[in-house]
């Protein structure tokens, strides 16, 4: 065999290789990441389904402090909301006020109360594909009058994409506040991590 052909062989061979590995890396299916309560193109709540928000913790009444936590999650393919991740967390109190068992607190009956939402296909809107996006929750204690905006604000994310990046790229973010915190509390089951 000449060696111009056995060159183009395995060049072809090699490109073939190559492009079937490529395609293999990409996602089977879309996964968008849109900002908190953009998800109405693709779905609505399911039949019979609330978005219910979470009790205030008994154990924190004494103290009372107001919270907002803001929670990504992944709306799948079937409707179901998984890939729990905590993005940020406030408290009138301070965010190192609070220990780890209060925290979580606030942080399991958040996710609990995530985990039973269920969306369905917006009837007139195009064919659903798994969308990540955030929820802001909020506990009111009662003590400082606080309202609703003004806590929300400190958990807001107007861009969940660019904080999503900035998260992942190590830039100067909440990502290095909410290093420690990770580093101290293990929510493997209920709030794993973006990967």
């Amino acid at each position: 065999m000449r060696p111009t052909v056995r060159f183009t062989r395995n060049l072809l061979a090699g490109v073939l290789a190559a492009a079937s590995s490529v395609g293999l890396a990409q996602p089977l299916y879309q996964r968008d990441v849109v900002n908190e309560g953009s998800i109405a193109r693709w779905w609505r709540l399911a039949d019979g389904v609330t978005l219910s928000s979470p009790s205030y913790p008994k154990a924190m009444e004494s103290r009372a402090p107001d919270v907002c936590v803001n929670i990504g999650y992944m709306v799948n393919k079937d409707g179901s909301v998984s890939d729990l991740l905590l993005l940020k967390f406030w408290s009138s109190e301070g965010e190192q006020a609070l220990s780890d068992s209060e925290m979580d607190a606030f942080l399991q009956p958040a996710a609990a109360v995530m985990k039973q939402w269920r969306f369905a296909r917006k009837v007139d809107g195009p064919v659903p594909h798994p969308v990540y996006t955030s929820a802001s929750m909020m506990f009111f204690g009662g003590k400082t009058g606080a309202d609703a905006s003004s806590i929300r604000a400190h958990c807001a994310i107007p861009d969940l994409a660019e904080f999503i990046d900035e998260w992942r790229n190590g830039g100067d973010t909440n990502r290095d506040k909410l290093a420690h915190f990770h580093q101290r509390r293990n929510f493997s089951e209920v709030l794993p991590t973006l990967k």
